[in-house]
């Protein structure tokens, strides 16, 4: 009787609605959606190719030590089973602006762009933007670009963007953090990784006045004075300089 009753208050997956399922779904690892749900059963492999389960992407430890041509079609199955819903992928190493291109395609309700150490090339960049007009989150650090052209575009296409992360290059002309607080002043989060001045950093206190965490750490030449740091450090909820630069100012511990 007791074996009875404990089967009857086992619930039976098979039988959950296919949203149920594919709500569930869509938090497993990619791994265990691509390797393991399908072959559970025809239900389990069904809700599986829901587009719900594909809304947000994440490529980072399946993307390692594969050549460009796997990685190529893994992009295309996931972006084609999202079939236009991708709001967030993480995809870095991208090694062919084609690649970029694919996600372009499915990029209308991206909101999330994550693709560290690509090596894409700023026209590709530039002239996809118009394609990102939902993003909020945009991550392309692990390559420095020598133009304002790639914020100008991001900032003039994608409006919405209040979390970026690139590297900058702080020369005349180039990526520096002021070109970043002129055409981008609605940020919240930033970080930085490359050269950085105080004249930048006093450009993003006075230009973002949303700003709320501004992250140095992967800044390897820095040059700051300690009021700027002091003034960053009242007026921002977080503001992290690399571990150098602490124990040159112990009054300045990181917060």
């Amino acid at each position: 009787m007791e074996a009875r009753e404990e089967e009857m208050e086992q619930p039976c997956w098979a039988d959950m609605l296919p949203e149920a399922l594919a709500k569930i779904f869509s938090f497993l690892p990619l791994h265990d959606l691509l390797h393991s749900i399908p072959f559970i059963c025809s239900a389990w492999r069904k809700a599986s190719l829901d587009a719900a389960c594909w809304t947000h992407v994440d490529l980072s430890l399946w993307c390692c030590g594969k050549d460009t041509q796997t990685y190529s079609k893994m992009l295309s199955l996931v972006l084609n089973r999202s079939r236009g819903t991708l709001q967030q992928i993480v995809a870095p190493n991208l090694i062919k602006d084609s690649m970029l291109q694919m996600i372009a395609c499915s990029g209308q309700s991206l909101q999330a762009l994550q693709i560290r150490n690509s090596a894409l090339s700023e026209d590709c960049l530039c002239q996809l933007a118009p394609r990102f007009t939902a993003l909020t989150y945009l991550d392309i650090r692990g390559r420095s670009f020598s133009s304002r052209a790639l914020v100008e575009a991001y900032g003039k296409h994608c409006p919405s963007i209040k979390k970026l992360a690139l590297d900058i290059v702080e020369i005349r002309g180039g990526v520096g953090a002021t070109s970043i607080a002129r055409i981008m002043p609605r940020l919240t989060h930033l970080e930085l990784c490359g050269s950085f001045s105080d004249t930048g950093l006093r450009a993003l206190l006075e230009n973002c006045l949303t700003l709320e965490c501004l992250d140095l750490q992967g800044c390897w030449s820095i040059t700051l004075k300690e009021t700027t740091i002091l003034e960053a450090r009242a007026k921002l909820k977080e503001f992290r300089l690399p571990a150098g630069e602490n124990r040159k100012c112990p009054r300045l511990a990181v917060g």
